[in-house]
């Protein structure tokens, strides 16, 4: 009889032992199958806000290049013309309408700022002929005279924040007047949006 028993306990051990085992085998899955979905679910949190953050600035880059373009075709035909007033009054009203503008430059084929917003290098006309002035020189991308057809973008940092850089050549009738070069600053609006991360 004391024989019977030892086998029956002995199962009732090892049935008490599996089912531990099992108990704990199943919470220790139950761990770490949330831990997968929960890093599952940080990746797609992740890649979402960093689309996000990226298509924002591809937003501001396209905004840049765009107002540049716009002001070019403005402009293009006051400056073969020579009419610096009428091209002074038209990038005034620019620089006033948009809050993200932070320098316009329009220069001579050589580089020279003939006129900028807002530091100028041209005389007005109250001032004597052959006054003393400041010239300044734009350095332009070398990828400007190569590809005149086309806009260029840049991007830098400033200790007041990103500014986008956009050249746009100035075309008149195949001849080439100089660039137009335009700092613009990204839509704080988008920005607060984007940076959530």
């Amino acid at each position: 009889l004391f024989y019977l028993k030892i086998p029956e306990l002995f199962f009732r051990l090892r049935s008490a032992q599996l089912n531990s085992w099992i108990r704990c085998f199943r919470s220790k899955l139950l761990a770490f199958g949330t831990l997968v979905v929960s890093f599952i679910m940080t990746l797609i949190t992740f890649f979402a806000l960093s689309s996000i953050q990226k298509d924002a600035g591809m937003n501001d880059t396209r905004y840049a290049r765009d107002l540049g373009l716009l002001l070019s075709g403005n402009v293009t035909e006051l400056v073969a013309k020579n009419q610096t007033r009428e091209l002074f009054n038209v990038a005034e009203k620019f620089w006033r309408s948009s809050r993200n503008l932070r320098y316009i430059f329009f220069t001579d084929p050589d580089g020279l700022v003939k006129l900028g917003i807002p530091v100028s290098a041209t005389a007005t006309e109250s001032e004597a002929e052959g006054a003393l002035q400041l010239t300044r020189k734009l350095k332009l991308p070398s990828e400007l005279k190569k590809q005149p057809q086309f806009p260029l973008v840049r991007q830098h940092s400033t200790p007041q924040g990103q500014v986008t850089d956009v050249f746009v050549p100035m075309l008149w009738k195949g001849e080439y007047l100089g660039a137009l070069a335009l700092g613009v600053t990204p839509n704080k609006k988008a920005l607060a949006t984007a940076a959530l991360t």
